[in-house]
């Protein structure tokens, strides 16, 4: 479920804070009209009912009918889609430093020049949402 809330998170109409909000939640379950987040406790500060119910706005003209968020707080949420969308970056930022490195060109560089990379300026070519 968590890639499918992900998903569903890029075709609402968000901003903000509430945007903030749904990217830091998990779906952890959609029961009828009332659809259950855990939000970490580290994100609790930002959650009020204003936010939650322009969260159920924006899903309610998605799917055209009633839906109602509680939510549910834990120390740690899981797989968020910010979560998910972090672990994707590092991934992309290890194969872009290991690229690099590999390279016979930043080899050659290196060697000619007793450089070494800076692998801090290192920037993944793909963007992830």
């Amino acid at each position: 479920m968590a890639t499918w809330w992900a998903a569903l998170l890029l075709r609402l109409d968000l901003d903000g804070t509430v945007r903030n909000i749904a990217r830091n939640a998990v779906l952890v379950s959609r029961e009828d009209t009332v659809w259950t987040l855990r939000i970490s406790t580290g994100h609790e500060v930002l959650v009020n009912r204003e936010r939650l119910d322009e969260l159920s706005g924006a899903l309610e003209n998605y799917f055209q009918r009633r839906i109602q968020i509680q939510v549910d707080y834990e120390r740690r949420a899981g797989d968020t889609p910010e979560a998910m969308a972090e672990a994707r970056r590092q991934e992309l930022l290890v194969d872009a430093t290991r690229t690099l490195h590999e390279d016979p060109v930043v080899q050659q560089l290196v060697s000619t020049f007793d450089g070494r990379l800076d692998e801090g300026s290192v920037t993944p070519k793909e963007t992830v949402e």
